[in-house]
């Protein structure tokens, strides 16, 4: 749900980065829950989201940690919002790497949409919800990701805190990461050569 309120200006960000048009370029939303980024952009989605509420027909099925064995396409943009915190902190590079293994190459765009953990709690907190039960890290946030990113050969091209006063949109807990890999990275050539 979060990707509505923050579609525009990732999309804006895409154009101004590609200077062309979004609606030119092979993107894939992964963990799209019934708003993906696009219309026409590719999905990547569990069988039945936790969130239970209907998706338009999904591109690809299965589990996103093991995204690269089921998608066997190259993208411009691989977009993810509000999932990577759902896995273990041991998972969150190898995921990182399986996920920029689908960019086309060294020019495309690894697009995060992510909650900072402590922040998202004391938001519930004030509106009395209950958080999501699936987050899995307490100290999930820019800071961690960054590091992440750095050590899976993702080189760092923008962020934003729109809980910042200067931020373009206000929202209490959301930030966004956008990176693209420092070089091709293939993980199943990568186990090929532990093996």
């Amino acid at each position: 749900m979060e990707t509505e309120v923050f579609r525009q200006y990732i999309l804006n960000f895409i154009n101004k980065y590609f200077s062309k048009n979004f609606s030119d370029l092979d993107i894939i939303d992964i963990g799209c829950g019934p708003c993906p980024l696009t219309d026409f952009c590719d999905t990547f989605e569990i069988a039945i989201p936790y969130s239970g509420e209907p998706i338009r027909e999904i591109t690809f099925i299965g589990n996103a940690e093991f995204i690269d064995e089921i998608v066997d396409k190259k993208y411009d943009v691989v977009y993810s919002s509000h999932l990577l915190e759902d896995f273990e902190e041991e998972k969150t590079v190898q995921i990182l790497k399986r996920w920029s293994s689908l960019l086309k190459d060294m020019d495309s765009l690894l697009i995060l949409l992510l909650p900072d953990q402590k922040r998202y709690r004391k938001c519930c907190e004030e509106n009395g919800s209950v958080p999501n039960q699936s987050h899995k890290m307490e100290d999930f946030n820019l800071n961690y990701i960054s590091n992440c990113c750095s050590v899976s050969n993702l080189k760092f091209l923008f962020s934003m805190e729109f809980f910042k006063k200067d931020s373009p949109i206000q929202n209490p807990y959301n930030f966004l990461y956008i990176c693209s890999p420092l070089k091709q990275f293939n993980v199943q050539q990568s186990k090929k050569r532990q093996n």
